[in-house]
């Protein structure tokens, strides 16, 4: 009897762990608006994962990942990806997603201030040139969003992660999917919608 008494204590106190460390797990995505218009395009299946920072990516449907450990990255690292789409392509960035994990179990400082690595997209060849919009995120901001400026006006995009050391969080994971999109057959698309 003690020994099953013991062992749902320990059940007890394990589903109270996991559950409290659950407040301290935050996710958080933004969609663009127009990205589900292009879903006749897409290939089927699951994008191809994109790691390794300073690639040229020409693959036509991706995920571009970067998890970040506290302790184990420089406090000013940035990566950068340059998406290079064929002739007569353009770049929509689907979603951009954070996942920030926390093994403490206290919850974090101050829900306002909780800064996060940013994601920034650019039209352009260059990191720093042709800003169309960037992403950061707190606790406050968890679930999901949207936005407009996704797609390129050229064949070049620039996907830029500049990662900040938030004490909140143990691991940052940020995750953003992009395909290539022909411009006549997205144009089509486009008026049929608007």
């Amino acid at each position: 009897m003690r020994t099953k008494f013991s062992l749902f204590c320990l059940f007890v106190a394990l589903c109270a762990t996991l559950a409290h460390a659950k407040l301290n797990d935050w996710n958080f995505q933004a969609v663009s608006v127009r990205s589900h218009i292009f879903e006749s395009l897409r290939p089927k299946g699951n994008p191809e994962v994109i790691k390794e920072c300073g690639s040229v990516v020409t693959k036509p449907y991706g995920q571009l990942e970067q998890v970040y450990k506290r302790g184990q990255v420089a406090a000013d690292a940035t990566c950068t990806w340059k998406l290079r789409a064929p002739a007569n392509h353009r770049i929509n960035i689907i979603s951009v997603g954070f996942d920030l994990l926390d093994a403490h179990t206290d919850t974090p400082s101050d829900y306002d201030s909780a800064k996060t690595s940013g994601i920034f997209l650019y039209n352009s060849e260059e990191a720093g040139k042709g800003l169309m919009t960037m992403f950061y995120t707190s606790p406050k901001e968890h679930g999901s969003s949207s936005f407009v400026n996704s797609i390129s006006s050229q064949e070049n995009m620039v996907v830029e992660v500049k990662y900040h050391d938030n004490i909140d969080y143990d691991t940052q994971n940020i995750k953003i999917k992009y395909e290539f999109l022909p411009v006549d057959k997205m144009q089509e698309l486009l008026n049929k919608y608007h």
